[in-house]
């Protein structure tokens, strides 16, 4: 987000830097998560690096990092518009402070557990507004086509119907500055 979407080269004394420190934060992860893997053991053990589920989003937070990181060294700034989809897992990084605080893993994962619940609510808010759509439209059935509306509340003009072309001689039009909608 600090970086400088509008410098297409990357050129900017800020792009660079950020760039550099960016390539050591995601040193640091994978160096973490290299650790972690060789301690705890990657799959085959019951309490293995990856049959934890945060410690799993954070491998693959980690891993498209790391991916994404060696792409651009090796095709360097000309190749690296390919890399966009890649450098939106950016937004993910942030869960990985979820992996070392239980406290938010909890509240983050009540959060995923009460999404049924959103969705029920979620439709009955949906079929509200279809609802109340669908009355006012019946109410005002087409009572706002054909007014003379300016930049300017007007009641006079508004309520008088206007003929929308010019060449038709019967009907209001509108006094200069009003449009006929």
């Amino acid at each position: 987000a600090a970086i400088d979407p509008t410098d297409t080269s990357a050129s900017s004394q800020r792009n660079k830097t950020l760039q550099k420190i960016e390539y050591g934060f995601t040193i640091i992860f994978a160096v973490d998560a290299a650790v972690r893997i060789s301690v705890q053991g990657l799959y085959r053990y019951k309490f293995s690096y990856l049959r934890d589920t945060w410690n799993f989003v954070d491998f693959i937070i980690v891993a498209i990092s790391c991916a994404t990181m060696l792409i651009e060294i090796s095709v360097g700034d000309t190749g690296t518009a390919g890399l966009s989809a890649m450098r939106a897992f950016r937004v993910l990084r942030p869960l990985r402070a979820v992996s070392r605080l239980k406290s938010l893993q909890l509240i983050i994962t009540v959060l995923l557990r009460s999404l049924g619940q959103l969705v029920d609510v979620l439709l009955l808010y949906l079929m509200f507004v279809v609802l109340t759509g669908t009355i006012a439209v019946q109410i005002w059935k087409g009572r706002l086509v054909y007014r003379c509306i300016a930049t300017e509340i007007d009641l006079e003009n508004l309520t008088r119907v206007c003929s929308p072309s010019a060449g038709v001689g019967h009907g209001y039009h509108c006094p200069w500055g009003y449009d006929c909608i």
